[in-house]
C-alpha cells in the first residue's frame, strides 16, 4: 500500500513537470474502478480543472495538495458514470446544465465563451467537463427515479416550519455564506479538522475548499450564495450568528459530513414572501425544500453503498 502511495506521488510531481515542460508522455492507468479505469492523463486534466476553477497557481506544493481531492473526484465520475449505464439514465434537465455552466464562469468573472477559451488555453476538453456536470444531473433524476415513493414529508413538519416562517414575518436576516464539506471518517475526526483548519490559515480559504470540500459547490469555491437564518438549522444558525464578517465557524458535525461556513456579508430585508404569498404556496416552497433535503441524504447514502460495493484498485 505505501509503495502504490508512493507511485502515485511520483507520478503526480511527473505530471506537474510535464505540464511545465508540455512534454510527452505515456499514459499510465493509476486505478480501476470496476470496469472504469483512471490514467495519469485523467488525473493530469482534474487536477489542472480543479486549479483553473479555483484561480489557483500551478506550483508544485499545490499541485500535490490536490491529489487527493482530484482522486476522490475521479472515482466519483468513474462510479456515476457505471451507474448511470447500468440503469441507463438518459433524462436531465438542459436548463440546469447550463444554469450551472453560467454559475461557474459568473464565478471566474467571464463570459461562457471566455470560460471555454479558459478551458482551451489550458488543454482540458470542455466538453468532457460539460459531460460530467450532465452526469452529476443524470444521477439526480436517478436518485429520484429510485427514492420518489420516500419522500412523504410529515404534516407538523410543514406546519411548525410554516409558523416558524409567519412568526418572522417582519425582518429576515440573510448570511452571504462560503462551505467546506468533509466525510466523517472514524477515528480521524479530530486530525482532519486540525488539517482542514491549519490549510485555512496557511492557505485561505478558498484553497481549503478546493483541496478537500466533497460538496457539489466546491466547483464554485464552497460559494452557497445568500441564505436566509431560517433556512439553516439551528446547530448551523448558532455556530455563525455570533462570528464576524470574513471569519469561518468552527467544525459543524452532521450524521454524514463535517461541514465548515465562512460568512462573506450579511443583509436585514423585509419579508415580502410572507406577506404576499398564500400559506399554501409557502407551505408547497416547504415541502418542496424538505424533498430536497430527503434527496440530498439518499443520494449520499446511495453513492456511499455503491463505492463500498465496488473493486477500486491501484495499478
Amino acid at each position: 500500500m505505501i509503495n502504490k502511495f508512493i507511485k502515485i506521488q511520483v507520478i503526480i510531481l511527473f505530471l506537474f513537470i510535464h505540464t511545465k515542460l508540455n512534454a510527452a508522455f505515456e499514459n499510465l492507468i493509476l486505478l480501476r474502478v470496476d470496469n472504469k479505469i483512471i490514467t495519469t492523463f485523467d488525473m493530469e486534466n482534474e487536477i489542472k480543472l480543479n486549479l483553473l476553477l479555483n484561480n489557483i497557481a500551478a506550483t508544485k506544493e499545490n499541485v500535490l495538495a490536490l491529489k487527493g481531492k482530484a482522486t476522490d473526484t475521479l472515482i466519483r465520475k468513474r462510479l456515476l458514470e457505471i451507474e448511470i449505464e447500468k440503469f441507463k439514465v438518459e433524462k436531465y434537465n438542459v436548463e440546469d446544465v447550463i444554469k450551472y455552466v453560467d454559475k461557474i464562469a459568473d464565478n471566474l468573472d467571464v463570459t461562457v465563451s471566455e470560460l471555454k477559451k479558459k478551458f482551451k488555453n489550458n488543454k482540458i476538453s470542455f466538453t468532457n467537463y460539460r459531460n460530467d456536470v450532465i452526469n452529476e444531473y443524470k444521477w439526480n433524476t436517478l436518485i429520484y427515479s429510485i427514492y420518489s415513493d420516500q419522500l412523504e414529508i410529515n404534516p407538523y413538519e410543514i406546519q411548525n416550519e410554516l409558523d416558524r416562517q409567519v412568526n418572522n414575518s417582519k425582518n429576515l436576516i440573510f448570511y452571504k455564506l462560503s462551505e467546506i464539506e468533509i466525510p466523517i471518517r472514524i477515528n480521524l475526526e479530530n486530525s482532519d479538522i486540525k488539517n482542514v483548519l491549519n490549510t485555512i490559515k496557511k492557505n485561505g480559504f478558498e484553497f481549503a475548499v478546493a483541496k478537500f470540500s466533497i460538496s457539489a459547490s466546491a466547483s464554485t469555491q464552497g460559494d452557497l450564495g445568500w441564505i436566509e437564518s431560517t433556512k439553516l438549522n439551528s446547530n448551523i444558525l448558532n455556530q455563525i450568528k455570533n462570528i464576524k464578517i470574513g471569519e469561518v465557524s468552527k467544525a459543524i458535525k452532521s450524521s454524514e459530513s463535517i461541514v465548515f461556513l465562512k460568512i462573506y456579508d450579511t443583509k436585514i430585508e423585509k419579508n415580502n414572501v410572507v406577506e404576499n404569498t398564500s400559506e399554501e404556496k409557502i407551505k408547497d416552497m416547504i415541502i418542496n425544500s424538505k424533498k430536497n433535503e430527503k434527496l440530498n441524504l439518499y443520494s449520499r447514502n446511495h453513492f456511499v453503498n455503491l463505492k463500498n460495493n465496488s473493486v477500486i484498485e491501484s495499478q
